[in-house]
This record gives structure tokens, C-alpha cells and sequence, in this order.
């Protein structure tokens, strides 16, 4: 019984349905055993007045046993005590048929009493029998009673320790919940933080792919107008729309008129020819740097490397923060 109570103990702790449970079955079992209890006095009860009235008609008994030896015994003394006078008074030569009759109807009635006597005593005899068989059943009653006496306080014990780990269970069971409440409320906590700090990452990440742009755009710059100084070119024609640039009025590496991103300057080498500005036709990366603007090959590549190593930085805390929620 009480591996049933400790097996429960785990069972409450992660069903609240089965907490209910529990608690029913052990107070269905305490009102069993109250009603066993109650059974038991009631059985020690009766037994005890039938131990009562066995001692009572023991002692009837052996009072009526000795009345019926006391009254055999007085009736034999006084028989032959009336026999012995009979005999006394009489003469040896003389017949009294009288007297004859009259002994003779006392032995009888001497040997009638007698046989009555054998037969109550025969039946004291069998009552005192009937009284051992039922001592031996009321001993045996009483040592059932006891053994049950015992196992229901075994009972009784195994119910009081799974009470106690009942109460322990919901007392860790409270102390869980609260736990997860605090959990729950910490990875709340955590998912909010890290969604500012996705978000400041994502603002970062464009706050440098916009000053990368602007400083490849002015390195750019800086490298036409450069070219521009050892050519002594002033003015160049753009590739894109044809139209004529004044290169020291540029403020970007772009058309005023077409905004087409000029690529490099192509000085005029003949006479009959004209500087031009020839235009980047491939679509403009986000942190992509011209590495003629850099000075070197290395730079464009470098500056797109960073750019999508911040790009999967924020990914990567956004999809966290996504997971804590």
C-alpha cells in the first residue's frame, strides 16, 4: 500500500489532476482503516463479554459438580447408614418383607438417582468440553485480532509517510511552478534584450555599409580626379549620356545629368580625341569599393567580405531573439 502511495508522489508532480487523485485515495483509505479500527473494538468487545460468560458458566459448572459429588456423596452415607440400622434391628431368623421392600425401593431409588447424577455429570463433562473448544476459539479470535490489530497499524504508518511525501511533492510541485514562472519571465527579459540588440546591430550595419559607401565614393573620386591632375584633363565627356563634366565641380564619382557612377577617367591621348569618364554598368553592391579607388585589388573584396559577415551577425541575432520568444 505504500508503494502505491510513493508511486503516486511522482505521478502528482506532473499531473495537477493526479494530485486530487492522490489526495482522495489516501483519505478513502484513512476512512477504511477507521472503519477497521471501529470493527476491531467492536470484535474485542464481543469477545471480551463472551470470555465473561464462558468464566461464568465455567464456574456454574464446577459449582454444579460439586453439589452433584456433595449430594452422591450424602446420599450413599445415609443409605448405608439406613441400610446398617435395618440390618441391626432385624433378627437373623426372622424375615421382615416389609423392611426388604423398603431397601430394596431405596436402591433403587439410590441407583436412579446415581444414574442421574452419571448423566448430569456426563453433561457437565460435555459443557466443560464445549467451554475449551470455546476458550480455544475466542484465544484464536483474539490472536486474529491482534495480527489484524497490527497490520492495520503497519497500515496506518505506510498511510502517515505517504501523507508525508504528498505534502513534500506539492511542496516541490509549488516550488517548480514558481521556478518556471521566474524562467518564463527571465526569457522573456533575455528576448527583449536581444531584440534591441538585433536592432542595434541591424542600425550599425547600415551606419558602416553607408559610410563604407561614402568613403569608396570619395576614394573613387579622389582617384578620377587624380588621374585627372597628372593628365591635366579639366574636362571629360560622360560615358553613359555624352554629356560634358566639369571634374572639379564633381562632388561624387557620378553624371550630374544621368547619374551614371563613372568608373575611371579615360584621358585623350590624341588630339582629336576627348577625355571621357567611363561609366560602372554592373549593378552597385552595398559596401562595394572600387579597388582602383582603394589603390588595390584587395579593398573592394575586403569591404563586401565585412558587409555580409554583418549582414549574417544580425541574421543571426534576429533569429536568436526569435527563438527565446
Amino acid at each position: 500500500m505504500s508503494d502505491s502511495a510513493g508511486g503516486g508522489d511522482g505521478a502528482d508532480a506532473a499531473d495537477p489532476g493526479s494530485d486530487g487523485r492522490g489526495v482522495a485515495s489516501v483519505d478513502g483509505l484513512g476512512s477504511d482503516l477507521a472503519e477497521i479500527r471501529s470493527a476491531i473494538a467492536d470484535l474485542r468487545e464481543t469477545t471480551d463479554r463472551l470470555e465473561g460468560s464462558v468464566g461464568s458458566a465455567r464456574s456454574e459448572v464446577e459449582s454444579l459438580r460439586s453439589s452433584v459429588d456433595e449430594d452422591v456423596e450424602d446420599l450413599r452415607e445415609r443409605f448405608v447408614r439406613l441400610y446398617r440400622d435395618l440390618e441391626g434391628k432385624a433378627e437373623a431368623d426372622h424375615d421382615h418383607p416389609e423392611t426388604t421392600e423398603r431397601l430394596e425401593a431405596v436402591a433403587a431409588d439410590a441407583a436412579s438417582v446415581a444414574e442421574g447424577l452419571d448423566a448430569v455429570e456426563t453433561r457437565v463433562e460435555s459443557l466443560e468440553d464445549a467451554l475449551s473448544r470455546l476458550d480455544g476459539t475466542v484465544t484464536a479470535v483474539e490472536s486474529e485480532v491482534d495480527g489484524i490489530d497490527g497490520r492495520v497499524a503497519t497500515v496506518e504508518g505506510d498511510l502517515s509517510d505517504a501523507a508525508d511525501r504528498l505534502v513534500d511533492a506539492e511542496a516541490r510541485l509549488d516550488g517548480a511552478e514558481d521556478r518556471l514562472e521566474d524562467l518564463a519571465a527571465a526569457g522573456e527579459d533575455r528576448s527583449e534584450k536581444l531584440s534591441r540588440v538585433a536592432s542595434a546591430v541591424v542600425r550599425a550595419q547600415r551606419e558602416i555599409r553607408a559610410v563604407r559607401r561614402e568613403r569608396a565614393d570619395r576614394d573613387r573620386l579622389d582617384a578620377i580626379l587624380r588621374s585627372a591632375n597628372r593628365h591635366g584633363v579639366k574636362k571629360a565627356d560622360c560615358g553613359g549620356c555624352g554629356n560634358t563634366v566639369r571634374l572639379s565641380l564633381l562632388s561624387t564619382p557620378e553624371c550630374p545629368y544621368c547619374e551614371s557612377r563613372f568608373d575611371d577617367l579615360d584621358p585623350a591621348e590624341r588630339f582629336y580625341r576627348r577625355s571621357t569618364l567611363p561609366v560602372d554598368d554592373r549593378p552597385a553592391l552595398e559596401g562595394d569599393v572600387d579597388s582602383n579607388a582603394r589603390g588595390d585589388g584587395r579593398g573592394g573584396g575586403r569591404s563586401a567580405r565585412d558587409g555580409e559577415a554583418i549582414d549574417r551577425d544580425a541574421d543571426d541575432v534576429r533569429e536568436h531573439a526569435r527563438g527565446g520568444r
